[in-house]
C-alpha cells in the first residue's frame, strides 16, 4: 500500500490508521512531519573576515539542537528559539559571500542566506 501524506505546518508525530471497506479499521501507527529550518533574515548580513561578529539568524523552525555554518565552518552558537538563532561569525580566509546554514536536530537543514565577509578594518595611528 502506498499513500501521500497531507501537508504539515508543525514539525512531530501524527496518528496513522488505515480504513478499508473489506476489512475494517487497522491499528493506530504513528508518522512524523519533519518540517525544515526556513532562513528568513540575517541582522547583520555583513562583517569582517576576521569573524567575531555577533549575528541574529532570523526564519522558523529551529527546535532542537541547533548548529550554523558560515562558509562550511561552524559558527559558535550563543543561543537560539524557534525563530532565532544567535551565533558568532568564525573566521574567514577570504572575503565575499558565504552561505550560512542552520541545522536543526530535530527538523533538518535550512535553506541557504547569504553574509558577505569584508576586508578586516586596520588602524593606524
Amino acid at each position: 500500500m502506498t499513500c501521500t501524506t497531507p501537508a504539515s505546518s508543525t514539525s512531530g508525530p501524527k496518528a496513522l490508521v488505515v480504513t478499508s471497506s473489506t476489512h475494517g479499521v487497522s491499528n493506530q501507527a504513528t508518522f512524523t512531519y519533519n518540517v525544515t529550518p526556513t532562513i528568513s533574515a540575517l541582522d547583520p548580513n555583513n562583517g569582517p573576515k576576521a569573524g567575531g561578529t555577533t549575528i541574529a539568524v532570523h526564519g522558523a523552525n529551529f527546535g532542537g539542537v541547533i548548529s550554523v555554518t558560515v562558509g562550511g565552518t561552524p559558527a559558535t552558537v550563543l543561543g537560539s528559539d524557534t525563530n532565532t538563532v544567535t551565533c558568532t561569525t568564525p573566521l574567514s580566509s577570504t572575503t565575499g559571500p558565504k552561505a550560512v546554514v542552520v541545522t536543526s536536530s530535530t527538523h533538518g537543514v535550512s535553506n541557504e542566506a547569504t553574509f558577505t565577509y569584508n576586508v578586516t578594518p586596520t588602524i593606524s595611528a
